[in-house]
């Protein structure tokens, strides 16, 4: 399974250099081998778990209720085949997937909307839901933040194809989370 999901991870930071070009493209190359070498570390863990996953976890995914929230919409990545969706996958995966999509709201407000800067509540949003998560051993902390690099670049090929005005987004967090 490691090998896999560390194939899997290689393959979307191919993909991405494949859909960019012009200073996208060399942006992206330039953190190329920092993405690798975190990437690396998913073939390397050892006692990670692994079970079925939301697969498609975001802020997106959640419904406020009066009680609290609901997780909505357990079909996963539109992107990946049915089998791999249904594939058993790290936990950390998930979490991996709402940091980014944490980044992904603090950079916009403050763009868009001219929100508080991205350095102002997003550490504090981060640590609150690792925390809520529960304690990460160092391994696990490794395994998730390249987690997190990978949706990321897989985020870089959603954007080329469908929002070419956000790839800002997801290649400003490949070089922020590689040095």
């Amino acid at each position: 399974e490691l090998a896999a999901w560390h194939s899997s991870a290689v393959r979307q930071l191919e993909r991405a250099l494949g859909v960019v070009d012009g200073e996208a493209r060399e942006r992206l190359r330039a953190v190329a081998p920092g993405i690798r070498d975190r990437l690396a570390v998913i073939a390397s863990t050892e006692g990670t778990r692994a079970t079925r996953i939301h697969g498609d976890y975001h802020l997106g995914q959640l419904l406020r209720t009066s009680t609290g929230f609901t997780v909505i919409d357990f079909e996963g990545e539109p992107a990946r085949s049915l089998a791999e969706r249904r594939a058993p996958a790290s936990p950390l995966r998930d979490v991996a997937g709402m940091l980014r999509s944490l980044d992904y709201a603090a950079h916009v407000a403050h763009r868009d909307r001219g929100g508080p800067r991205p350095d102002v509540w997003l550490p504090d949003a981060r640590v609150a839901l690792l925390s809520a998560y529960g304690e990460l051993s160092p391994a696990d902390e490794r395994l998730c933040a390249a987690f997190e690099i990978e949706k990321a670049c897989y985020e870089v090929r959603y954007e080329a194809n469908n929002r070419p005005d956000w790839l800002w987004l997801p290649l400003a967090a490949l070089e922020r989370l590689t040095t």
